[in-house]
């Protein structure tokens, strides 16, 4: 046990450790010996994991994107190469030992450098919320337990769907590296919710990473955004109305802005897209202890684009009928954007100007009224001068589009 607890890390950089000895779950699309290729945009990340001036990592990412396994990969490094006591929170208490034991036991039991490391208590099924090493204790606990978030010091934590916990838990449980400041690390990964919640102020906290790749042509990098993916609404897309998603599906493209360049949902093309990216940081402010990470749905290619743009098309039906769950969902769960209720309706000059009519210029109204007039999916402002004898002079007449009408 001593020789394991002084075991200098291995020099590998992680992405490198993990191509060689870490298994992925059978629960994975890929499972079996991790390939760094499947997955590029997160190599960046595992490499970094190591830095001792690095103590918060936080990711906001899509679903399905490989969000959390970067998390799993560098709990087996740390496991293997940097032991220290660690605990990994979810939402809720009833989801841990299913995860533990379809995803953390099946990789564990097959990276032989962490396999190595595990006592016979830590095989046991009946200790699924604490897996012991030889060299360390790992914790799994619910969000929604809060004395088990409130004991034990711990240097590294694993945060999961952070967006799902209830008030003041990620507070809670960040006070459990106070023993370990200067050691410790925290990660952080879910997908959004609202503007200003726990999760969202972490992010905006870090540098705000984005994963920009090259244009095809003329190589000029940015991040793949929702409003440069296009499709066709026409008679033969949209007949009568109707969308006809098989003949849509044959119009998706997605346009660089750089020089209009498009291209098709290409598995090729795509994965190539992917493995050229590389992170750029927005917010130079931030603290060089503080990272944060996003990517959204179009990034990954085994999301095809013609799933999201189904999905959002019939969200948007639902938000047009009152029901804006759907849209919610598609922002924070495939474009992994907050969403803002402020947004709701984007505030915008008027695009008709109106003279001021009326006999009398120089009069003084009475009355100046703004009055709202609420359609299905938009909304229009009127402004009107009143004057004492019952007469009136319109100001502004104003439609205000609103927000699914600028995704």
């Amino acid at each position: 046990m001593g020789r394991d607890l002084f075991r200098p890390p291995d020099p590998l950089p992680v992405s490198e450790w993990a191509a060689r000895f870490f298994h992925i779950d059978k629960t994975s699309p890929s499972p079996g010996l991790y390939d760094p290729t499947t997955t590029p945009w997160i190599n960046a990340i595992l490499d970094e994991y190591p830095d001792p001036n690095l103590t918060q990592i936080v990711l906001r990412a899509s679903a399905q994107s490989s969000k959390t396994q970067p998390a799993i990969i560098c709990l087996a490094w740390a496991i293997a190469n940097d032991p220290g006591p660690a605990m990994w929170v979810t939402a809720a208490g009833d989801e841990v030992r299913t995860f533990a034991k379809t995803r953390l036991r099946d990789s564990f039991a097959h990276t032989p450098p962490v396999s190595a490391l595990l006592d016979q208590l830590g095989r046991s099924d009946d200790n699924l919320t604490e897996i012991n090493f030889r060299t360390m204790p790992l914790i799994l606990n619910g969000a929604n337990s809060p004395t088990k978030l409130q004991s034990k010091p711990e240097r590294y934590l694993f945060l999961d769907k952070v967006r799902d916990w209830p008030e003041g838990a990620l507070e809670m449980v960040e006070k459990r590296t106070t023993f370990w400041l200067g050691l410790h690390k925290v990660l952080i990964f879910s997908t959004p919710k609202t503007k200003g919640d726990a999760f969202d102020i972490r992010y905006e906290d870090g540098d705000q990473r984005e994963y920009h790749v090259p244009c095809p042509t003329c190589g000029t990098r940015g991040p793949l955004l929702w409003q440069h993916l296009k499709w066709d609404t026409d008679d033969v897309t949209r007949p009568g109305g109707v969308y006809h998603f098989r003949r849509l599906f044959e119009t998706i493209r997605y346009e660089f802005p750089c020089c209009k360049t498009t291209i098709q949902d290409d598995q090729i093309k795509r994965v190539r897209l992917a493995r050229e990216g590389t992170w750029v940081p927005t917010n130079l402010k931030a603290s060089p202890g503080k990272r944060s990470y996003t990517w959204n749905a179009l990034l990954a290619p085994r999301i095809p684009w013609s799933l999201l743009i189904e999905e959002f098309l019939k969200s948007k039906q639902s938000y047009k009928e009152g029901v804006l769950k759907p849209l919610q969902d598609f922002m924070n769960q495939r474009l992994a954007q907050v969403w803002d209720e402020g947004q709701l309706v984007n505030w915008s000059k008027p695009k008709h100007a109106y003279e001021l009519k009326g006999a009398r210029p120089n009069d003084v109204a009475a009355y100046r009224f703004l009055t709202v007039d609420v359609q299905i999916d938009h909304f229009f402002y009127v402004v009107r001068d009143w004057f004492v004898d019952g007469s009136s002079r319109l100001i502004a007449y104003v439609p205000l589009p609103s927000m699914i009408n600028a995704l």
